[in-house]
């Protein structure tokens, strides 16, 4: 018997990889990144004082997130006179996602000089001078960069923010009709990939000056559209509709608590009635934090982080601009500089809620598991009808693998849902997974249940319950037709693909399973539960020098006490007694 979890992947999953994330509409759902531990210079005595030595120990610092060390390791080379243009504009990214502006702007116009047309040090320039308000110089330094149409330069975002930065410099001269009219002609002749974030662009230009009937012309472009609509888009709608008393407000609300409450019984979130943006300086901070978000939405988180600063460095209280930056942060093992970020987020702001769970979700990651604790009781107390704290907690727990726990906390949030809805069904997936990894299935297939009859295609409640049954040898027919429906949806993930091929064998299909669980194999090489079905299968396709290099792999890949017993004894006695041991 195996004892492979079907939910090895970790459930700290669905609650705060929401649209909250998301800007402007550009983007879906945020995905966080593994990161690495803080590296260990591989290039020091003679290699380290060579310009190659220093820019190898430089990118490897950089590829692991270390940019402290990866800046360290360039700096000497970046202060020489010859050097490349290159070496410049590594330096100038590093110290930006240091959050470095004003370095980072000096070596900027070093690269300006070398590379006329570097959109990224014409951006870091432009934001200076913006900041201090050199409005001619802004528009000095963006002047090589024109308005493009899509067949000369594709939908190239960085040259999209030197022409919006160009506008919002324009903004703040209160230039409104030139501004204006610079921005029709990019929303049609700029990418047409970036036009609902254009038309954003448009309506918060066009409240700011006041041009409600503009306004209004832009939100219902977006409205109209067929494009998600994101967080930050809907509050600034919302807030425009309220001003105007304009009715649609509160059906955007409605949708709006909808959409973003994923785990809120009756509850509602502060919403800002004052315009998203008050002048030049903060539109072109809104503009940066809406490029960082599409860029980390789009795996371009490194990129995103450079935008994100450019954004708090125009304005450093911008909330949404905090979050998403402290999300990034947190996923590439700068979690205490996530912290500090999320602390700062104004306590009158919807993200002050969920940065507080970001909080404790980052006090348990560097083992500060108490506070964690703490904060997200307290956060519970406070919004006793938000499930959000409470299931987070259960997250921690499951994610220590103390699954009692886990099971008591899930079980609290499950019972103050009153009347269940779609929604709820991770919770009442996560609750009856906790039980079934201690033991108590009947409890466990309850409310596996209960998650599918709340959401009936979910591919990961249908592969949990499924192979729990096919692990039990129950249900076998049923199990294959809901693990089929699963690869329907997901037909790449290589778990429910490693459980339809468990289910084939222990339908006595080999050969399809051999099948299923070599494609699984290579979607997780290094799994031991993976590796160790596939031996199985080889060795009832009578495949059994192939079982036998599977297994001895599995055993070398760190499975669980109780699966290293069942291995060793498979390859002194093979399968032929009971081939389903």
């Amino acid at each position: 018997m195996s004892f492979y979890n079907p939910r090895k992947r970790s459930l700290m999953r669905w609650i705060w990889l929401l649209p909250l994330l998301a800007v402007a509409g550009l983007s879906g759902l945020h995905y966080h990144h593994k990161h690495s531990a803080k590296p260990r210079m591989l290039f020091s005595g003679n290699y380290g004082n060579s310009v190659s030595g220093q820019y190898l120990s430089s990118r490897f610092a950089a590829l692991h997130n270390d940019w402290e060390d990866a800046l360290a390791a360039i700096k000497p080379s970046v202060t020489k006179e010859n050097v490349s243009a290159g070496m410049l504009d590594t330096a100038m990214r590093l110290e930006l996602r240091l959050g470095n502006i004003e370095e980072a702007k000096n070596l900027a116009e070093r690269v300006a000089k070398l590379a006329a047309k570097d959109p990224l040090a014409a951006t870091i320039i432009a934001a200076y001078h913006l900041k201090q308000r050199h409005l001619e110089k802004v528009q000095q330094v963006l002047q090589p960069f024109v308005i493009v149409k899509p067949d000369a330069q594709g939908a190239d975002i960085t040259i999209l923010v030197t022409d919006m930065l160009q506008i919002w410099a324009l903004a703040e001269s209160r230039d409104y009709e030139k501004a204006m009219a610079k921005l029709d002609r990019l929303i049609h002749e700029g990418p047409p990939v970036f036009s609902q974030f254009l038309h954003y662009q448009a309506a918060i230009i066009a409240d700011m000056a006041g041009m409600k009937t503009r306004a209004d012309q832009e939100y219902s472009a977006i409205i109209k559209s067929h494009s998600p609509k994101s967080y930050r888009f809907m509050e600034g709608a919302i807030s425009f509709y309220r001003r105007s008393g304009n009715p649609l407000a509160n059906q955007l609300y409605e949708e709006f608590m909808k959409k973003y409450l994923v785990l809120s019984e009756n509850s509602s979130l502060p919403l800002t009635t004052q315009p998203i943006v008050n002048d030049g300086i903060e539109g072109a901070a809104e503009l940066f934090a809406e490029v960082g978000s599409y860029l980390n939405d789009n795996v371009f988180s490194i990129e995103a982080v450079e935008y994100l600063r450019l954004a708090l460095y125009l304005r450093p209280d911008l909330p949404h601009a905090q979050y998403i930056l402290a999300d990034i942060l947190s996923s590439m093992g700068h979690e205490k500089e996530a912290i500090e970020l999320l602390g700062k987020i104004n306590p009158n702001s919807p993200y002050n809620w969920r940065g507080r769970i970001g909080i404790a979700r980052d006090l348990e990651k560097i083992g500060t598991t108490k506070q964690a604790e703490s904060i997200l009781l307290s956060l519970d107390q406070e919004r006793p009808e938000n499930l959000e704290a409470i299931a987070t907690l259960g997250d921690i727990y499951q994610h220590q693998e103390n699954y009692a726990q886990a099971a008591k906390v899930y079980e609290k949030a499950v019972e103050k849902i009153k009347n269940p809805e779609e929604k709820h069904w991770v919770l009442f997936y996560s609750l009856g997974a906790a039980y079934e990894r201690i033991g108590e299935w009947k409890k466990a297939e309850h409310y596996l249940i209960e998650a599918l009859k709340l959401s009936p295609g979910q591919p990961e409640a249908l592969n949990y319950l499924a192979y729990s049954w096919v692990e039990r040898g129950e249900n076998l027919q049923q199990a294959r037709e809901m693990l089929e429906t699963a690869l329907k949806k997901s037909p790449d993930d290589a778990h429910i693909i490693d459980s339809y091929g468990w289910a084939l064998f222990r339908l006595k299909d080999y050969p399809g399973a051999v099948k299923n669980l070599e494609q699984a194999a290579m979607g997780m090489p290094y799994d031991s539960t993976v590796n160790d079905h596939l031996g199985d299968a080889y060795w009832m396709a009578g495949r059994r020098n192939e079982a036998r290099f599977q297994w001895s792999a599995a055993l070398n890949m760190k499975p669980e006490p109780s699966q290293v017993v069942l291995i060793k004894r498979k390859l002194a006695q093979g399968l032929d007694q009971n081939p389903e041991k």
